[in-house]
């Protein structure tokens, strides 16, 4: 009898969870529902301000940024403003979001930078 008794308090308990976490997830799902959507028909202006020609960003497809070293020309001699000693690690993006793991060669410092920021003389 106690077998049975300790089985339905265990699914009596399992039921319950159950019926909470049911309750919490219709409870956030009704309160993030409440939120406007994204005005998509209004892109902020200052974004679109520093977005440059095409043509400035060509260099980006000729180069491989990933590996400097094994590039030659511009890269090998340094790129303008001191930023030669800099490795690009990886980028992240999220949305409008946009990170840069950046490393300083001579410090061996890495670091998360976003758009608009300067490191060693050159602009993310």
């Amino acid at each position: 009898m106690r077998r049975h008794r300790l089985a339905i308090e265990l699914a009596l308990l399992a039921l319950v969870a159950s019926l909470a976490a049911l309750g919490a997830s219709a409870m956030l799902r009704l309160a993030f529902d409440d939120l406007p959507p994204p005005d998509a028909a209004s892109p902020p202006t200052a974004a679109l301000a520093a977005v440059g020609p095409l043509a400035d960003y060509a260099v980006i497809a000729a180069r491989d940024i990933f590996n400097p070293a094994a590039d030659t020309g511009e890269a090998a001699r340094g790129a303008p403003g001191g930023a030669g000693s800099l490795r690009l690690w990886g980028v992240a993006l999220d949305g409008r979001e946009a990170r840069a793991v950046i490393e300083d060669a001579a410090t061996h410092h890495q670091d998360l930078y976003r758009v608009g920021d300067v490191i060693g003389g050159a602009r993310v």
